[in-house]
């Protein structure tokens, strides 16, 4: 968490903080407009503002100059009808932000932009000048139903922060079955993952990787069940630690007897 500097007296943030409130009573997010990626939007841990390399660049070269600065923050807030004394509010709060923190942004931003959290429990306590920065992740394609035709690739999730490899060894185990195998990557956050795996005939068994990063678990299906147009589900925690489905994949016809598909989930 970082302080942006400026004045603590509460009295010379109390119009902000009240806008805010207003942003965190409605859970209004600005969706993305043609063109746009810059978001405002509220979740269970405060209130987010997404940018993306452009967005964070523009941003920074325009610190010290609101006009400059300003129109990527309301182009976003525009897209949902978020009122303008909220864009104004967190208008304020991220040039502020900039300004007293561009190279740690410069840092942060690894060529993908920046999300820009401010916690609620900042917010309501006030304090409204913690602001914490974290990577944006680039976006990964969703898997085709071909992916499975190729001996090793990668691919995303319905999350955006996701990346996950695959690699398709052929011989690699009997040749009346085919194995999945999941391991959590050495570069991911280390929480448990899991793939459910159907049969396509009733029945489905929980692939499940725990232990951290390097973690692995692995499970097998009959050779001919894999030509049933089941799908694997991918599932992990979310926010609160609540598991969800991110991905749903098909295309395990062209996998065959003896193969071994190993997913590594290299980033979430």
């Amino acid at each position: 968490m970082v302080y942006v500097r400026g004045s603590r007296d509460p009295s010379c943030w109390a119009t902000i903080t009240q806008d805010l409130h207003l942003l965190a009573t409605s859970q209004t997010s600005a969706g993305k407009g043609d063109g746009v990626v810059a978001q405002v939007s509220a979740n269970v841990w405060g209130i987010v503002v997404e940018l993306d390399d452009a967005e964070t660049k523009k941003v920074q070269e325009g610190t010290g100059n609101a006009g400059a600065a300003g129109p990527v923050i309301a182009t976003a807030c525009a897209a949902a009808n978020v009122a303008a004394p909220i864009c104004a509010a967190v208008g304020a709060i991220i040039v502020a932000y900039f300004e007293a923190q561009s190279w740690l942004i410069s840092q942060v931003n690894t060529g993908c932009g920046v999300y820009l959290t401010l916690p609620w429990v900042a917010i309501y306590s006030g304090q409204i000048y913690a602001v914490i920065p974290t990577t944006r992740p680039c976006s990964i394609p969703l898997p085709t139903l071909e992916w499975s035709q190729q001996s090793a690739g990668q691919f995303g999730t319905n999350d955006p922060a996701d990346t996950i490899g695959y690699q398709i060894e052929h011989g690699a185990v009997s040749a009346d079955v085919v194995e999945f195998v999941l391991v959590i990557g050495p570069n991911s956050s280390g929480w448990d993952k899991a793939v459910f795996m159907p049969d396509g005939e009733g029945s489905e068994w929980e692939i499940k990787a725990t232990g951290g990063r390097g973690g692995q678990a692995a499970n097998a299906l009959w050779a001919h069940q894999v030509r049933n147009g089941q799908q694997l589900r991918f599932h992990k925690p979310k926010d609160l630690g609540i598991w969800r489905q991110v991905l749903s994949l098909g295309g395990l016809q062209y996998l065959v007897g003896g193969d071994r598909c190993t997913f590594t989930w290299l980033r979430d």
